[in-house]
């Protein structure tokens, strides 16, 4: 949305007016507009174009005020949350297993969601419940508390889940 066009700002010798209600007033000329908006202390805004703009009447300042407002508050809301993932593998030994999921209990402890994935290479001989038990037996290694987000996504090469933080 680029700057809005405002009072003498207003190229178009007729505009559709609509009052600060929100009511449609009606084609009217741009002078005549303008001078409803200074009795009534407000300015003429155009809000959209066409062969007769549509003008409404309001208090700009104020609303900027008010979208400023509000985009904060949406900013302040909007909690953008920090990710990381970890990967393993089948044949993985079991020090290098152990460093790994202490990374993920430092992780979820500073507050990231963790994306633990095995990737199962091909022709390793691995049946699928052979599979799922080593990948549930590295996330029991997980020391932090945490909570599962969503299933358990399988795919013919890589299995993966989304841990995040458990609340206090």
């Amino acid at each position: 949305m680029g700057k809005k066009i405002k009072n003498d700002e207003i190229k178009a010798k007729k505009v559709l007016l609509i009052d600060l209600d929100g009511d449609k007033i009606g084609e009217v000329s741009k002078e005549e507009a303008l001078k409803i908006a200074k009795d009534n202390e407000v300015d003429l805004v155009q809000v959209n174009f066409g062969n007769v703009p549509v003008c409404k009447l309001m208090d700009f300042g104020k609303e900027l005020y008010v979208k400023e407002k509000k985009q904060k508050l949406m900013k302040k809301n909007n909690k953008h949350q920090k990710s990381k993932e970890v990967r393993f593998s089948t044949d993985i030994a079991e020090h290098d297993l152990k460093t790994k999921t202490d990374h993920i209990s430092k992780f979820l402890e500073s507050g990231y969601k963790v994306k633990c994935s095995l990737k199962i290479r091909k022709r390793t001989g691995f049946v699928a419940s052979e599979i799922e038990k080593k990948f549930w037996s590295i996330l029991e290694m997980i020391t932090s508390p945490y909570k599962k987000e969503g299933d358990l996504n399988k795919t013919h090469h890589m299995w993966s889940i989304n841990i995040v933080p458990a609340k206090k």
